[in-house]
């Protein structure tokens, strides 16, 4: 099985590389790429049969991959015919054939006795990390980039960029001091990663605008892929060390983690409970975890339960609540990406101060209460984690408090609206309501026809709210709600036209 990790990787290098020039080759002038797209099939081609000559041939990833190879031949067809679909073709590349090969690799990697598990962790985060600059590559040097659709191309590039962030975040993390210096020597002290990071900085920023422009897709596919063509060097540099000793007799190695576990590191680590813990530290906690998915309105622990796990959102919202025998509750939090619960976890006897209710389908990390309790005590940097969050959800809940006694419900919804279109990062004039309408209300502590009815007094202000999208006339349009605690998260704080410009 190990002998199919560098083939593997080399093969999804290529084909990463294909991905972007069939987007060349669908844009204007692409006859001009249409040769040097031809060579790449041919490459990619001759990259997949040195995979099968050493794969297992009956493994469910290198199957699916072998069993596209007629699919694939079509569409390449239609990129040289010019009658490809470029989203269509993206997701194609992406999913359906360098995924299934990256997890084989990952796969591979992990299954093996022989393999160090946190050079394991690093190289499997690796491997995201580059194929979502692939995908920037490709998105990219897509056709259509011209007027608005600069913009719109931008807000396709954020997601992935916001990824790629996280990443690239838990790959440092896990580096050790030699692999770290190899790819600081490969990669991070380049030029040309240097000004992809700014570009990507700038993408995540909302500044993108101009640096797209300026980039016209055959510049932008050359730019990336001199990044593309750094990372792989490192890829290669980790797949061929994956056994050696993590650099030193006495380092401290990670323990295996579940394979579910290992897949969704990049989420779990940038969540600021795990923030700046050790190797060591992490596979003890997270080798005792699990993945729990629940569907739309599930229940995940009632109040007065005793407590007997930890949960962290991976995806989706929970809310927390109240309710009384009339079926009225009243939503006390709802909770996202990155936040755990329940605090109350660190103490012994203790039970759910609230019911816990799936929002929408939500994937979460639970952990057993007596780890994490014996990890507090005995592990400072993650008690001051806990602690921090502990004092962060008090301070929210503060001003949670605050709003619904001293605020109108005008200033009630329009803050959170506000709070909403600052979290998403960008200047952008539109956003979808990520919660039901009656569970906002609930949280925001009215009836839902008070909501409705604040949203419509909002329209006279300019605000469009249509079903769940809300449009502003412009960025500024809500700032007349913000208040102290918002001004300081917003990306817009040095701006004149903040209020608070001058007390942030």
């Amino acid at each position: 099985m190990a002998a199919t990790i560098v083939p593997l990787c080399k093969f999804v290098h290529e084909a990463q590389r294909e991905r972007g020039l069939a987007m060349l080759c669908s844009g204007p002038g692409g006859d001009t790429y249409a040769d040097a797209y031809r060579r790449q099939n041919g490459i990619v081609d001759a990259a997949w049969r040195a995979v099968t000559v050493v794969a297992d041939l009956s493994d469910d990833h290198i199957e699916q991959v072998s069993g596209l190879m007629p699919e694939l031949a079509r569409r390449r067809a239609g990129v040289l015919k010019g009658k490809a679909e470029t989203g269509d073709l993206i997701a194609f590349y992406s999913r359906s054939l360098i995924e299934p090969a990256l997890e084989a690799a990952a796969v591979a990697a992990t299954l093996d006795p022989l393999n160090d598990p946190s050079r394991v962790s690093a190289f499997v985060n690796l491997l995201k990390w580059k194929e979502r600059v692939g995908q920037v590559r490709a998105v990219g040097a897509a056709p259509g980039e011209d007027g608005p659709a600069v913009c719109d191309r931008a807000n396709r590039l954020k997601p992935i960029v916001a990824e790629l962030k996280a990443y690239e975040r838990t790959f440092l993390a896990l580096c050790g001091p030699a692999q770290r210096q190899h790819y600081d020597s490969m990669v991070g002290r380049a030029p040309e990663a240097r000004r992809v990071n700014a570009i990507e900085g700038a993408i995540v920023g909302g500044d993108s605008a101009e640096e797209l422009k300026k980039a016209s897709p055959e510049a932008w596919f050359d730019l990336i892929s001199t990044k593309m063509d750094m990372l792989q060097q490192v890829v290669l540099y980790f797949a061929d060390n994956l056994a050696v000793a993590a650099d030193g007799p006495n380092c401290r190695v990670v323990p295996r983690l579940p394979a579910e576990i290992q897949a969704r590191l990049g989420v779990i680590c940038d969540s600021p409970l795990f923030a700046g813990l050790s190797e060591q530290a992490l596979g003890e906690i997270l080798s005792q975890g699990r993945i729990v998915s629940h569907p739309r309105g599930a229940v995940i622990f009632l109040h007065g339960e005793p407590v007997e796990r930890f949960y962290l959102v991976l995806q989706g919202w929970v809310k927390l609540l109240k309710g009384n025998a009339e079926g009225e509750e009243s939503v006390f939090e709802v909770l996202t990406t990155g936040d755990g619960f329940p605090d109350t976890v660190i103490f012994k006897d203790a039970i759910y101060p609230v019911t816990a209710q799936a929002v929408e389908a939500v994937e979460l990390l639970s952990l057993p209460a007596s780890v994490v309790r014996e990890r507090v005590k005995n592990d400072q940097e993650f008690a001051l984690n806990m602690l921090a969050a502990a004092a962060n959800r008090s301070k929210a809940l503060i001003s949670q408090f605050e709003q619904l006694t001293l605020k109108k419900v005008t200033e009630r919804v329009g803050r959170f609206l506000l709070k909403q279109f600052i979290a998403a990062g960008d200047s952008r004039t539109t956003l979808e309501l990520p919660l039901e309408k009656s569970v906002i209300a609930s949280y925001l502590g009215m009836k839902p026809e008070t909501f409705s009815r604040t949203l419509q007094a909002l329209r006279e202000e300019g605000i469009d709210i249509n079903r769940n999208v809300v449009t502003l006339p412009d960025t500024f349009a809500l700032c007349t709600y913000c208040d102290v605690d918002l001004a300081t998260t917003c990306f817009r704080k040095s701006c004149p036209e903040c209020p608070f410009h001058n007390e942030t």
